[in-house]
């Protein structure tokens, strides 16, 4: 693995509009340091982050089924397919996910069995193969915590059986008391784009243990400020980093460069211990 200034662990060079484009904007990453972390969403974008990785020393994967992408009568089949992915690119996925719970798109009255079945599924795989979980938690209110509950119920149990499972919050959007209860899980938040133009995120990533965030775009979503409204981009995780950077500096040393540049070392540490990365 080359040195790398940012590492975005949450993006999708594997689906469109970013894949068709893919070849132009891996150079530019290479460029400017930037590594990233392709995230699949079911098994066709699962193969796709898995041939993209292994052909980038910056470049990494996680295979997995959205929950979403969740479908009654062909889930499981599309987990056998994801599966058997971990055999043939072994070196390159470092993370089973995304996956989880999403009551936004799907009514939870409807297809929370199926997904909590779906979910069980890919915990069990993750700890067979000692891989930590990308987490896709989204409920269908901002004020709804139940895709957080839901997701901390079941993991709670399966950490009891398996010591060794591991966890990253994707897009985190809760509280300090959610926060808390995935580290007590040996889990982990990431943060997008989101917090350059929500106020809201201050507190809370000020009161964050550092050592506990990682920075991500879930491109090609959510751009950050100054590119909101424009297709995200991995290498606009660098405003990420900023941001965080700005809200836990301490007073006074705003503009202590040597500060700073130890903040972000510590974020990419961060991804690279947590994810394995190699």
């Amino acid at each position: 693995m080359k040195n790398l200034r940012y590492i975005d662990t949450h993006c999708h060079l594997n689906l469109a509009p970013l894949h068709p484009e893919r070849a132009e904007i891996i150079v530019q990453m290479n460029k400017l340091g930037v590594g990233g972390i392709i995230v699949g969403t079911n098994a066709e974008s699962s193969r796709r982050a898995c041939e993209i990785a292994s052909q980038h020393d910056h470049l990494w994967a996680t295979v997995g089924l959205h929950p979403i992408e969740v479908e009654e009568n062909s889930w499981e089949g599309e987990l056998d397919i994801i599966e058997s992915l971990r055999d043939e690119f072994s070196d390159h996925i470092v993370g089973i996910g995304e996956c989880g719970y999403d009551y936004f798109h799907r009514d939870q009255e409807v297809f929370g069995e199926v997904q909590t079945a779906a979910f069980a599924r890919q915990i069990e795989f993750a700890a067979a193969r000692e891989l930590p979980l990308m987490l896709h938690m989204r409920s269908r209110a901002a004020t709804s915590t139940a895709a957080y509950d839901d997701a901390l119920t079941i993991l709670t149990e399966y950490k009891k059986k398996h010591p060794q499972l591991r966890m990253n919050a994707h897009f985190y959007a809760g509280s300090p008391e959610y926060a808390q209860a995935f580290f007590d899980l040996d889990g982990t938040v990431s943060f997008t784009g989101v917090i350059t133009f929500v106020q809201s995120f201050q507190k809370l990533i000020k009161d964050l243990p550092i050592n506990k965030i990682m920075c991500e775009t879930d491109a090609p979503y959510v751009s950050p400020e100054p590119h909101r409204g424009a297709t995200c981009l991995p290498q606009y995780v660098s405003h990420v980093y900023d941001e965080i950077i700005d809200i836990k500096i301490p007073d006074g040393e705003e503009d202590d460069d040597k500060k700073r540049n130890e903040l972000r070392e510590q974020l990419v540490h961060n991804a690279i211990d947590f994810w394995g990365l190699k």
